[in-house]
């Protein structure tokens, strides 16, 4: 039996679909199965996946298109493998990406899910974007309060632990579906990214309906808010954690002084229990990073509201003084 499944949900993916499959069958690492999902595509999906010949492909064809949540939980259903990587079928892995992650995750019994960094490339010809993201299980922990720290297409897993224990993603939710199940996978388990960039994820021109964004955003909250148990307990947070949340993903400008004083508030009860936050220069990068990503939010809808989070910072972290882009900062102050 092989050591691993790459686990790939294809719907109407032609356009890149080849691409995406032989960044796997090229993988430096080689044992494994490649269980490949075909969603009940109506474009040439299926037919390009069966020129391949490789043995590794094991091809499912939906008889409908179930979706994708239902289908990763139709694939997970169907391996044997103790580990599971995940791969989108538009996106082009590194081609040592599984050797690293299955090193990883068998020297470090303690983990159960590991991902990485990673780039974002646009089918526009925009310049592509490095993904950064938290790198240790305290600094994934505070990470995840605001956004996914796993960029799902990048990640590889234990099967024992996401699917017989936690029985897999929940269908109940169609668009964070991976932010969801890492979050009930993290009231019991360590979790990790490496530092390398593994993964280039294709973003398409489309963007999503506005349905669509409040559709996320209220799952973003659930989970959200879910996690924030899981750090805290019963808590005072609840409320404006789910402002902070709000503002953050939908850059309402409307409270941002009481938003960012949220955001200090938690930070503060996080260190408060989590005292070896102080020896971790990851932790530091991690809420430098998440500085800099709301003063950038804030910056560019009022510059002067910029101004007064850059002091806020300075005044709560002087350190940051060393680290912020001021050169960024200022060209957006003096921009007219």
């Amino acid at each position: 039996m092989p050591e691993l499944t790459v686990l790939m949900a294809v719907y109407n993916a032609e356009a890149y679909l080849r691409e995406a499959i032989e960044s796997i069958l090229d993988q430096t690492f080689t044992d494994f199965e490649f269980l490949i999902i075909n969603d009940g595509s109506t474009d040439a999906s299926k037919a390009i996946i069966s020129k391949y010949k490789d043995p590794r492909i094991h091809l499912v064809n939906n008889a409908q298109n179930m979706g994708l949540t239902s289908s990763l939980n139709r694939g997970l259903a169907l391996t044997t493998t103790p580990l599971i990587a995940r791969q989108d079928a538009d996106d082009i892995s590194h081609p040592h990406r599984l050797e690293k992650q299955v090193d990883f995750l068998n020297k470090h019994s303690n983990i159960a899910l590991v991902g990485s960094q990673g780039y974002n490339f646009y089918t526009t010809g925009k310049k592509k974007e490095f993904m950064y993201r938290a790198l240790e299980d305290l600094s994934i922990r505070w990470e995840f309060l605001f956004y996914n720290s796993f960029i799902h297409t990048a990640v590889m897993f234990r099967r024992d632990t996401m699917y017989t224990e936690l029985g897999g993603y929940d269908e109940t939710v169609n668009y964070c579906q991976d932010y969801e199940l890492w979050s009930r996978c993290m009231r019991k388990y360590e979790v990790a990214n490496l530092p390398d960039a593994l993964i280039h994820r294709r973003i398409h021109d489309a963007s999503m309906t506005s349905t669509m964004q409040e559709n996320r955003l209220s799952e973003s909250l659930r989970v959200g808010q879910y996690h924030l148990q899981t750090l805290f307990g019963t808590n005072p947070f609840n409320d404006t954690y789910a402002k902070l949340l709000t503002f953050l993903q939908t850059q309402n400008q409307e409270q941002f002084a009481q938003h960012y004083q949220t955001f200090f508030e938690l930070l503060a009860h996080y260190k408060t229990q989590n005292q070896h936050h102080q020896t971790s220069h990851d932790f530091s990068k991690t809420v430098l990073r998440q500085y800099i990503r709301m003063i950038s939010q804030v910056q560019n809808k009022n510059r002067l509201q910029g101004l007064q989070m850059v002091l806020k910072t300075l005044q709560n972290t002087p350190r940051s003084l060393f680290s912020l882009p001021w050169h960024r900062i200022i060209a957006k102050t003096v921009r007219s």
